[in-house]
């Protein structure tokens, strides 16, 4: 037993969030590698971020790989390729059969917990994955229910709506230019699961996208970067919304960084091309619980 006198213990120390970065994946072999930042997190399980885990995919044709994540949600992302997803509900008392989702580059599958996910590969492929396996792992607790669907949102679908709202008065002033995944399990968050939340966001040339700030760890994969194209963050900002000495994080394709919960962040493209980024957080659980604190830049 322990007891604690208050002002001792009301902000205890634990490790910080600090910034990282994932390089491209550079793989031969059909595998699903994780992105392992325990020993910084100092958890007795692999993670990412304390609520997340962030995978590179590689899969070649012919091959199978298996994956049954003790996790709420898993979110896809195929960077390149094209094959076919088998969905087979865990603990399937009611004889529910498998369901197969085909993908092709570009397109999006949001999974829900209680799933066997089997991944087979038409043309080589890479993706990327995010699921809130080490939460689970930290509460000491499984799934015992299915909280969303599964729902592919396909890169078509996702072009127009972008091209939509890029279209819509005003667009070119707002803070990010791109859509947010959601699903009606989830329609008072407006996130993709009720942990998990996704933007795919374009940073069109020659733009600035001014800093914002929230307390949900973000996990941002570059979908197509170059140099001149980067995103400043700091964990302070001057009264005239100027980040001070902030950390650079460059957009390489397919590589990732982590922008730290709390840190001011805006994205820089200075060439004549747009770029792209996918960025996964772990604000559905935040807005959930009323402790997003989202604050922009004006």
């Amino acid at each position: 037993m322990k007891l604690y006198e208050y002002s001792a213990a009301a902000t205890p120390t634990i490790p910080p969030i600090g910034y990282a970065v994932l390089p491209p994946m550079c793989s031969t072999t059909s595998e699903r590698v994780l992105w392992n930042l325990q020993d910084a997190l100092q958890t007795d399980y692999p993670a990412t971020t304390p609520a997340l885990a962030a995978y590179h995919l590689n899969l070649l044709p012919g091959d199978h790989l298996q994956t049954a994540d003790v996790a709420t949600s898993t979110l896809v992302r195929f960077q390149v390729g094209g094959g076919l997803l088998q969905i087979e509900p865990i603990g399937n008392e009611a004889g529910i059969p498998p369901r197969d989702y085909r993908y092709e580059q570009g397109d999006v599958l949001v999974i829900p917990g209680l799933s066997r996910i089997h991944w087979r590969a038409k043309s080589p492929t890479r993706g990327f994955i995010v699921t809130d396996e080490p939460l689970l792992q930290y509460l000491g607790v499984a799934p015992v229910r299915q909280t969303i669907e599964t729902i592919k949102y396909t890169q078509a679908q996702i072009a127009q709506a972008i091209e939509d709202f890029r279209s819509q008065p005003g667009a070119a002033a707002r803070n990010r230019c791109g859509v947010i995944f959601g699903q009606s399990a989830t329609s008072a968050t407006m996130t993709v699961s009720r942990t998990l939340w996704s933007l795919f966001n374009i940073l069109p040339a020659n733009v600035v996208q001014k800093p914002h700030r929230h307390q949900s760890i973000a996990v941002d994969v570059a979908v197509e970067g170059r140099p001149g194209v980067y995103t400043l963050m700091s964990s302070k900002i001057t009264p005239d919304g100027e980040l001070v000495d902030p950390i650079r994080a460059d957009w390489v394709t397919g590589a990732a960084f982590v922008t730290p919960p709390g840190w001011w962040h805006s994205h820089h493209n200075e060439t004549d091309q747009d770029a792209m980024v996918f960025p996964v957080q772990d604000a559905g659980l935040h807005t959930y619980l009323r402790s997003l604190d989202i604050q922009f830049v004006r």
